[in-house]
């Protein structure tokens, strides 16, 4: 499966090389133009910017940081099948949507798999501008 990590590991690979031949040169080509084309867009928002943004969360249940883990999210968006959507964003976003509205989900019966389902929603909102996410951070979430 093509994720935003599976380019992030090819592309970082090739770039840490003291010489690049080639054949690593067009490999690296290939792989930057594939990420374009398919929409995997790492470079608008980065792991950096998702531990800035969930390190700093104040929840509205009184506490601060991540409520899930970066694996526990990780884990609940492979078991929803959302492998495409990068595993940072999904992080921050899942626990941005606890951070913000936990308190008043809290009295329903919501699941980790539902924050999921409505992460999803959130990141692949279709009338939405282009990666949401970074969008939303930069213009909401950083307040340097």
């Amino acid at each position: 499966m093509l994720t935003c990590e599976y380019f992030k590991h090819e592309i970082d690979e090739i770039l840490e090389r003291d010489e690049l031949d080639k054949t690593s040169l067009d490999v690296l080509t290939k792989l930057l133009v594939a990420k374009h084309f398919i929409g995997i867009e790492m470079s608008e928002f980065t792991e950096e910017m998702a531990n800035m943004w969930v390190s700093h969360m104040e929840n509205a249940d009184g506490t601060m940081g991540a409520h899930w883990t970066l694996d526990a999210t990780t884990a609940i968006r492979d078991k929803l099948g959302y492998q495409k959507i990068c595993k940072y964003k999904f992080w921050a976003v899942m626990n941005s949507l606890y951070s913000d509205y936990g308190k008043s989900l809290s009295k329903t019966n919501i699941t980790p798999e539902i924050y999921g389902e409505l992460t999803r929603d959130w990141i692949e909102d279709a009338d939405a501008v282009k990666d949401k996410a970074a969008a939303y951070y930069t213009y909401v979430v950083d307040h340097d």
